[in-house]
């Protein structure tokens, strides 16, 4: 007599949610650091990520298993993941610092407005095509991504070049 698990269909998929955002998090602080050494040049970063993100997410689309949907989404979890700070540092950097909260949310609320609209766009194109081409359709997201960092600033002084702020004045020493 076999024993009867008592784990749920939904934990178990609960379970399988948490791979890839567990994975994102620590690339988000790895392509920190990157971002770091860089000094910028968040297209060093962004382009071979987004490339291995659109790999990883046509394998994730036409996986037939659902231990491959969930290794080619973690994958490409990771990847994107690894842009996050690269590209909001860029152009933080060249910002004057009471410009930078702004800045900041402008640069977040974008990326809400697109986790916003992804699930119902994603929606419709399984309802209209397949959950194929819902999910390899995400890969126009990553092509987009890459050609924006080929043809955006690559530091902060280029940015402030872009935005015709002039050169940042060098903040005032505390003497408290």
């Amino acid at each position: 007599m076999s024993a009867k698990s008592t784990e749920s269909p939904l934990a178990s998929a609960g379970a399988l949610v948490a791979i890839p955002a567990l994975a994102a998090a620590g690339a988000i602080i790895v392509g920190g650091r990157i971002s770091d050494r860089l000094g910028g040049h968040h297209r060093k970063v962004i382009v071979p990520s987004m490339t291995a993100a659109a790999a990883a997410l046509l394998l994730m689309a036409f996986s037939t298993s659902i231990t491959g949907f969930v290794v080619f989404g973690t994958l490409a979890s990771v990847a994107v993941s690894l842009c996050y700070m690269p590209i909001l540092a860029v152009p933080m950097g060249g910002l004057a610092a009471e410009d930078v909260g702004v800045g900041s949310a402008v640069i977040v609320f974008g990326g809400q407005v697109a986790d916003t609209a992804a699930p119902p766009v994603i929606g419709a194109l399984a309802d209209a095509f397949s959950f194929k081409v819902a999910f390899a359709s995400l890969v126009l997201g990553a092509a987009i991504a890459a050609v924006m960092a080929l043809l955006t600033p690559q530091d902060a002084a280029s940015v402030r070049t872009a935005t015709g702020v002039s050169d940042l004045p060098t903040p005032a020493k505390d003497h408290s």
